[in-house]
């Protein structure tokens, strides 16, 4: 009986080591197995997370020229609101515009308008997108630059560093960006006439449609249109002369005209001695509407249109006038600060909306039209 049960232990000894290898055999295998399939794994792993890098700092690239151009532009119409709202102008308006730029105040106040849209909210936004695929990433702002590009467009500049780290796989990008945007300034309210005006005039930026030509004169003109192309004797001529501005297809007859008008807009380039005029300017007789307000700089021919707009004017290029960033500061003369050159923009404000005592019958202008920069004092 003893032996028996000997012999039934060694059995169940043996049949349990048996079992024993067996299963260090098939883990092992299983191991070895796991291992090959997981290198396999990892390996495709890395390259589908390197690719997701890829597309996302894509992304970025994108969407941080997108809001630069979001921000900047409202930023100048959360500024200009700031302004209209308060009555007041702000100090040094590109530094002023860049702040709202980034965090959406002004001077500690919140601005309207561009609530959850600053360049803050725009990282904010990517990080957590970054976050939900295990993404580090430091957006760091070195520095922005806002100033005139031309007379209707600001041109922003921004200097940031971009830094992406993958942990689970090592990776990483690093890289140094300079973002340019040009913002335009078309639509926007002008806060410059509606402060100061207390709320009388309201103008948007529209740039002025202009036709082009060769002039003999560099010298900044206004006046009202008068298109004739029939008379040639303007002796008796008395319809205010010294603020028209004839409009016909040939101008040769300097002697009919001379010291009748301040300027004489033709198509052909004839020779007219001293007499101020653009010539070569194709078509002006037909799209110039007689009646118009027209302003002449340097080659350009801007129509303003205003005996058709008396309560909203446009636009033009104006020598000596603010440009944008100092209408914004108030400022009624130009400052070449924001502008090289001597170029700024100006309208022509309908006075005849002003109550009484803001009626300046002195102030420079054609009738009852004056110029807004020389209108307003500084």
């Amino acid at each position: 009986m003893s032996c028996l049960f000997k012999i039934k232990r060694k059995r169940k000894g043996f049949f349990y080591t048996l079992f024993v290898v067996i299963m260090f055999v098939l883990i092992v295998s299983n191991i070895s197995m796991l291992r090959e399939s997981t290198y396999e794994f990892d390996n495709g792993y890395e390259i589908i997370r390197n690719n997701e890098m890829a597309y996302f700092v894509e992304g970025v690239f994108e969407d941080i020229e997108r809001s630069a151009l979001i921000s900047g532009k409202l930023s100048v119409i959360a500024i200009a609101n700031y302004e209209i709202e308060n009555g007041s102008f702000v100090n040094s308006s590109n530094t002023s515009l860049i702040t709202a730029m980034l965090n959406g105040t002004y001077d500690g106040n919140n601005l309207k308008f561009i609530e959850n849209s600053t360049l803050q909210d725009w990282y904010e936004s990517i990080k957590i997108l970054a976050e939900g695929l295990s993404y580090d990433i430091e957006i760091d702002i070195n520095n922005i630059t806002l100033m005139q590009k031309d007379n209707f467009k600001l041109n922003i500049t921004i200097d940031t560093n971009i830094l992406i780290v993958d942990s689970i796989v090592s990776a990483a990008f690093d890289k140094n960006l300079l973002i340019a945007q040009e913002i335009s300034i078309n639509n926007t309210e002008d806060s410059f006439n509606t402060v100061l005006s207390k709320g009388f005039i309201y103008q948007q930026y529209n740039i002025c449609n202009y036709i082009e030509g060769l002039t003999s004169s560099v010298d900044w003109k206004y006046g009202i249109a008068y298109v004739d192309n029939t008379t040639t004797n303007y002796t008796g001529f008395s319809f205010g002369t010294n603020n028209m501005i004839l409009i016909r297809e040939n101008i040769s007859k300097v002697d009919d005209f001379a010291g009748k008008f301040i300027a004489v807009i033709g198509q052909t380039n004839d020779n007219t001695g001293a007499l101020n005029y653009i010539a070569n300017a194709t078509n002006a007789s037909n799209l110039i509407a007689n009646g118009s307000i027209i302003v002449l700089d340097n080659n350009k021919i801007w129509l303003t249109n205003l005996t058709i707009q008396t309560k909203h004017s446009c636009f033009f290029e104006a020598k000596n006038a603010p440009c944008f960033l100092d209408r914004m500061e108030n400022s009624s003369v130009f400052s070449s600060k924001y502008l090289p050159g001597n170029r700024g923009i100006g309208s022509f404000i309908n006075i005849v909306y002003f109550p009484l005592p803001m009626q300046n019958v002195l102030a420079e202008g054609i009738g009852d039209y004056k110029l807004d920069w020389k209108y307003y004092p500084v």
